[in-house]
This record gives structure tokens, C-alpha cells and sequence, in this order.
């Protein structure tokens, strides 16, 4: 169910009631803008922008006239009574001015909360309309401790602020819970409660689904193959099949799939010569799976640090796993009506756990769409860490530098404690900045600069690198973002000893 938009924003009605009930919206200390349009001893009757009227009392009417506008500020509400103030406003306060002036143009509340939104959002060049307004009150609204930091990334990105959202962000990216952990925990505990039977039909369901998602891959490639007519060069209209590249692919659903998956270029690759029935890859890729009682087809170990270095790894450790927690949750769904024992009863929390964690991937893949930011579970030896990677965006350089790439990973290690590493390139020029919270252990990562200077030498590069101690807290990946935001990344900012 999606929360409607700003329900807890207090709008006045557009009519006239004279009572307190007219002000129901208000609270004391509020600042309304109001005609004056009749006076006695200690009573005023306002005609407010939105029309309504209202009667109010006042200790002091001296300085009021018929006909003119103020401001005043609500002292309280007493037995249906509003008592009210003039609100006496610094001379030279033109900003307060400008910001009531922006509220009353936006019809929202002058409240002391309004009017500090509205500033917040001047201090950090935002719009200053309702729609701004709105979202940073909505945001405020939904989250328990929020804090403006977080608030003016979600409104600088232009993330979109549902519920989801802003939770998925408290949650991914505030709290950083390490996603690694998450995963590994939810898989063990359906090992732990499901029972065989329950198991073999998890187990089932999800066999089925890869069987028809292999047989459509298929297809798209043979639909491919048959609209293209690969011939021999002996006719001209058609492309020769031993001229066949990647580069001369223009269907982009094709071509996304070969770029994937060195196995299914190489069934491509057959698909050419011969039709699958005869194609020895493409039957093997096609065989069933063997039906196994013990989710060991739904294991989704972290990824390897030998496996960081294809680039489809992430993307495709991503896909997998939010295909599995796509099947279990849909499968638990169906099957709350056929198991109805106690044992099914017990699952509602693991259901729970993964409805949680696939919401959490589909915020992370949102997020991405506006801040380069990616949790990766990683195994280093026996240990799993999620290592956090964000890849900076200097968009002044974006246009003159395209080969100009920057990026920090972030690392929560047992054994050596936080770890961050800087990384820029440029051309053929690495930098590379190691930052450790232990001193003690710096001269681990010494020893191995040798080793990687190595390896980028052999790869063509030069490395320019350092290590350092982290002198505050870890770096938080709300401030790198803010700070972008305010002004470019600079190398500077980052110290390289040009020793290695």
C-alpha cells in the first residue's frame, strides 16, 4: 500500500467559520497573515488569505487598523478562544519577510517547522516552492531521527520521496546494514526451518522458472539468426556468418545477452552452423537440472575477488539474486493456503525477511539511477564483508575528461578494522590512497604496494599510491555525495606520496 502524499500537512478550509474549530490546522506559536476588519476593546475580527474569518483577542489593538494586513503570532487556545499578538518583526529582517512571503504564496502555515524548512532549503540553493516544501516535510514525517544532511541528498538527487524510498535510504545507506551478513543469515534460517517437503517445492518452482528462462534466451537468439538470413558471402545481401561480431549486432536485447555471458556467445556462435535439436552446447545449456530437497540451487555465496575483474560480475550477482528472492517470495505466497501446519505457521517472519530484503534491492537499483553506489558482498578467505563502492561524478570534468574516473571503496574488516581506498584514474595514470584506522598495520598494506604496481605495469598503467591513517570517522557516503553536490572533487583534497 503507498502512503498518500503529505497527509499530515494541515491545509486551512476555504471557508468561513468564526470559532476556533476555523483553526484546527494551527498550533501556538504559528505566524498567520490577516486582514483586519473590524476592532473593539480587546477583540479583532481577520479575514485570512484563504478567506476564512476569525475572531481573536488582543491585549493591545493600538497599533492596528481597519482595512490594513499583518502578521501575528498565536499565543494559545483557551474556551474557543484565539489569543493572538502582533508579530513584531526585526526591521531589517528582509529574510524572514522573504520566507513568509514564500509560504503565504505557497498557502502553507508559517509555522516555526515551515519557516525552518524554507531556510534550510535557501542555505542549500533548493527550490522554495510547496513541492520542495512538501517533500521535506513528508521526509521528516516518515523518519524517526531524521537529520538534514540526509534530507538534502534525497532533494539535491531528486530521488524520488515515497515511504520506500526514504526507508530503503535509512536503511542501505545511513545504517549501512552490511548486506553480505543479511543474505547469508536469510538463507541459512530457510535451510534451518523449511522442511523437506517444503524445500523440494521451493526447489521445484525455481528449477521450472530457470527451464523457461533458458528456453526464451534461446529463442530470442534463433529468432535473431532467422530474421538476419546468415548466409556465405556468395550473396551480398546477407551478412557472412564468419564476418559476425559483437560490433556488427545492432539488436540490443541480443547483444546485452553475448556481452553477459561468454557461454551462450559460444551457443550463438553454434546456433549459426546448426539448428539446437543438433546444436551439443545448446542441448547441455537446455538440460534439466537435477531436483535437489536442500535449497542448494538457491545458495547465493558472495562474489570472489577473482570474479571482481569481469565488469558483468555485480550486475549479474545482483540479477541472480533478486531472481531467487523474486521465486521465494512468490512461491511462499502460493503455498500459504496449502501448508496451513505449524510449521508453515512459524514462517511468516522469514517471509518478512525477504519481502525486506528484495524491497531493499529494488531501492538500491532506484538509487543508482541518481548516485553511483553499490554494497557488494565480498569473500576474503573465511570472512564475508560488504565492501561499499561509490563512484564519483565531477561533472564539470565529465565533458573534457570522459577518461577521468574516480571511485572510493569502503571496507569493515574483522581482522584489520575499517579500510578505505581512493582510487582515481586518468588516462593511463592510477592513483590509489589507503586509509586505515589502525596504525599499527600500515605497513601491511607498504609491502603490498610493490605487488599491485606490478600488475598495473604489466596492464599499462603507472601507480602513484599512499597509505595513510583514517584521523576522524569513516567517511560517510551522504557527506562524499553532499560534498559533490557544493563543489568538485578535487585531487587535492587526497595526499599521494610520490614514493611508492
Amino acid at each position: 500500500m503507498r502512503i498518500e502524499h503529505d497527509p499530515f500537512i494541515s491545509i486551512p478550509r476555504e471557508h468561513s467559520i468564526s470559532s476556533t474549530e476555523s483553526m484546527a490546522s494551527y498550533q501556538s506559536g504559528d505566524i498567520i497573515k490577516g486582514t483586519v476588519l473590524d476592532l473593539t476593546y480587546d477583540e479583532i475580527l481577520l479575514q485570512l488569505n484563504d478567506g476564512q474569518k476569525i475572531k481573536a483577542q488582543m491585549s493591545n489593538l493600538l497599533e492596528l487598523q481597519i482595512g490594513k494586513s499583518f502578521y501575528f503570532q498565536i499565543d494559545s487556545f483557551s474556551q474557543n478562544q484565539i489569543f493572538l499578538t502582533l508579530f513584531q518583526k526585526e526591521t531589517k529582517n528582509t529574510k524572514l519577510d522573504f520566507i513568509l512571503h514564500v509560504l503565504e504564496k505557497a498557502n502553507m502555515i508559517p509555522s516555526p517547522k515551515n519557516i525552518q524548512i524554507v531556510e534550510l532549503l535557501l542555505e542549500h540553493q533548493l527550490p522554495i516552492d510547496r513541492e520542495h516544501i512538501q517533500k521535506a516535510l513528508f521526509y521528516m514525517h516518515i523518519v524517526d531521527k531524521p537529520t538534514v544532511e540526509n534530507m538534502i541528498l534525497l532533494l539535491n538527487k531528486n530521488i524520488p520521496l515515497s515511504k520506500e524510498n526514504i526507508l530503503g535510504f535509512e536503511e542501505y545507506i545511513v545504517t549501512r546494514i552490511p548486506l553480505g551478513d543479511r543474505i547469508k543469515n536469510l538463507f541459512q534460517e530457510l535451510n534451518e526451518k523449511l522442511n523437506p517437503s517444503l524445500k523440494e517445492n521451493v526447489d521445484l518452482v525455481w528449477l521450472q522458472y530457470q527451464q523457461q528462462k533458458k528456453e526464451y534466451i534461446i529463442s530470442i537468439l534463433e529468432t535473431y539468426i532467422e530474421q538476419n538470413q546468415f548466409k556465405t558471402k556468395g550473396n551480398p545481401s546477407f551478412l557472412a556468418k564468419e564476418d559476425l561480431s559483437l560490433s556488427t549486432i545492432k539488436d540490443l536485447k541480443v547483444l546485452h545477452l553475448l556481452q553477459k555471458d561468454e557461454k551462450l556467445l559460444a551457443i550463438f556462435n553454434d546456433l549459426l552452423l546448426q539448428p539446437k535439436e543438433k546444436s551439443a552446447k545448446t542441448m547441455e545449456y537446455l538440460s534439466v537440472q537435477k531436483l535437489t530437497s536442500n535449497l542448494d540451487c538457491f545458495q547465493c555465496f558472495p562474489l570472489k575477488l577473482q570474479e571482481i575483474s569481469n565488469p558483468n560480475a555485480v550486475q549479474i550477482y545482483y540479477q541472480r539474486l533478486y531472481e531467487k528472492l523474486y521465486i521465494l517470495e512468490k512461491t511462499f505466497n502460493n503455498l500459504d493456503n496449502k501448508f496451513q501446519n505449524t510449521s508453515w505457521s512459524n514462517m511468516e517472519t522469514i517471509k518478512l525477511d525477504i519481502q525486506n530484503l528484495k524491497q531493499g534491492l529494488e531501492f538500491i537499483n532506484a538509487f543508482n539511477q541518481y548516485e553511483s553506489f553499490l554494497p557488494i558482498p565480498l569473500q576474503f578467505s573465511k570472512e564475508i564483508c560488504t565492501g561499499e563502492l561509490y563512484l564519483f561524478k565531477n561533472k564539470k570534468q565529465q565533458k573534457k575528461q570522459k577518461k577521468h574516473i574516480s571511485a572510493l571503496l569502503c571496507l569493515q574488516l574483522t581482522t584489520l578494522g575499517p579500510v578505505e581506498v581512493f582510487i582515481q584514474k586518468e588516462m593511463s595514470q592510477v592513483y590509489c590512497q589507503f586509509k586505515v584506522k589502525n596504525k599499527d598495520i600500515e605497513h601491511l598494506f607498504k609491502k603490498q604496494l610493490s605487488i599491485l604496481q606490478n600488475v598495473l605495469y604489466k596492464k599499462g598503467y603507472t601507480l602513484t599510491s599512499a597509505v595513510s591513517t583514517i584521523k576522524d570517522k569513516t567517511m560517510s557516503i551522504i557527506h562524499l555525495a553532499n560534498r559533490e553536490e557544493e563543489a568538485n572533487i578535487k585531487t587535492k583534497q587526497y595526499f599521494f606520496d610520490k614514493k611508492v
